[in-house]
């Protein structure tokens, strides 16, 4: 235990125990800035049977309340139209993924070292973004992004590409509100769903990460990428709780 602690705080940068509690900080600013839910059940779902404990770990990581943290969030939304941003089924969709850390200006390259990677008869599958983390609340180098490649059901993952940092994600099916834009515009597809669509259907929730780009072609031929973020209606009990617990099935 004591070396691969020693290994990890090498590689990261942070403890695991620290790493993880950062974690849980990121994850619920993100929830209480783009959900009603009271202050107390954000605090329960993501471990603290105390809101005010709750509420003091999270002032000694972002430097301000929860509360305060939801006002100030919300106050320098800026306005967004939302429009094109629709609601879809989406199944469970089983891939070959790898992961990075790094800001988000770095996706573009992330992909180019992700591709050469891949034995060529998986070249041409369907590619995915996996995207876990938001820039506005999370450190740039420690954001989370999974580039990956739809396989389906048939396919073992090779033992090279095991070896090579490669494993089987599995997303999860359900609802997503999802907008088509260009490949240089993702950043203006999240907001689009979050700072504009969510701002117009206080009827559903953010459910937790990860959030897809899917990425294809538009029927004028032009690169298309289809940001997804999940969603339910506020009526519904979520699924968003402990990040540790993220749904996403790792095989």
């Amino acid at each position: 235990m004591f070396h691969f602690v020693r290994l990890f705080a090498a590689q990261v940068g942070w403890t695991p125990q620290d790493y993880g509690r950062s974690l849980i900080m990121m994850h619920a600013a993100s929830r209480i800035r783009y959900s009603t839910d009271p202050i107390k059940v954000v605090a329960r779902d993501f471990g603290y049977a105390k809101q005010a404990t709750f509420n003091r770990a999270f002032t000694q990581h972002h430097g301000v309340a929860p509360v305060r943290w939801r006002a100030q969030a919300q106050a320098v939304i800026s306005p967004v139209s939302g429009d094109g941003v629709r609601l879809e089924t989406v199944p469970a969709l089983r891939c070959f993924a790898r992961r990075y850390l790094g800001p988000r200006e770095l996706t573009g390259a992330q992909w180019a070292d992700f591709v050469p990677r891949l034995p060529p008869d998986l070249r041409d599958r369907p590619r995915i973004g996996f995207a876990y983390d938001d820039p506005r609340v999370t450190p740039p180098g420690r954001i989370r992004h999974d580039c990956a490649v739809v396989v389906g059901d048939g396919l073992d993952l090779p033992e090279e590409m095991a070896e090579d940092g490669f494993e089987v994600l599995v997303s999860p099916a359900g609802l997503w509100a999802v907008v088509d834009v260009g490949r240089r515009e993702i950043a203006n597809g999240y907001r689009a769903v979050l700072d504009g669509w969510f701002q117009r259907r206080p009827d559903y929730a953010l459910e937790g990460d990860p959030h897809l780009e899917r990425y294809g072609k538009a029927s004028g031929g032009e690169d298309v990428v289809s940001v997804s973020l999940r969603v339910r209606p506020v009526e519904e009990d979520g699924s968003w709780n402990m990040p540790v617990v993220v749904p996403v099935t790792r095989v």
